[in-house]
């Protein structure tokens, strides 16, 4: 059986290195990769652990009064719709079937790629008749 022995080893760009050699720069390079890499992540890691985590919590506006107020349909008329702004035992009273039309919330601007997950109402009534 008949041996052979290489004494160059060729690569398609054309450098060529002696079988000894090409382990020793291979392993180099490995190793030298291997640190960067391992740089690489390490900076990563920190980087990510030394940021500030800050939770966003959705802006709770509270209840908004309104500040106008219009008359619609039906019969009869409103009196002193502006008692109905607030909760404070003051009253409107209607003669007959019209409804009352709130509006001018004032709501702050909502701020672009806000997603609204729900609006609160609170309504408050009274009847003199059973």
């Amino acid at each position: 059986m008949k041996r052979t022995h290489l004494s160059r080893i060729r690569f398609a760009g054309g450098e060529s290195y002696p079988p000894a050699q090409f382990i020793v720069r291979r392993n180099m390079k490995t190793k030298s990769f291997t640190k960067r890499s391992f740089a690489v992540l390490a900076t990563t890691i920190l980087l990510l652990v030394a940021l500030p985590v800050t939770a966003v919590f959705a802006a709770d506006t509270g209840f908004q009064a309104p500040s106008s107020n219009t008359a619609q349909g039906g019969t009869g008329s409103w009196q002193n719709p502006q008692n109905g702004y607030t909760s404070n035992n003051l009253y409107t009273t209607v003669d007959g079937t019209k409804w009352v039309e709130y509006g001018t919330f004032n709501i702050p601007a909502i701020p672009v790629g806000s997603t609204i997950d729900g609006i609160q109402v609170s309504v408050e009534g009274s009847t003199l008749y059973g």
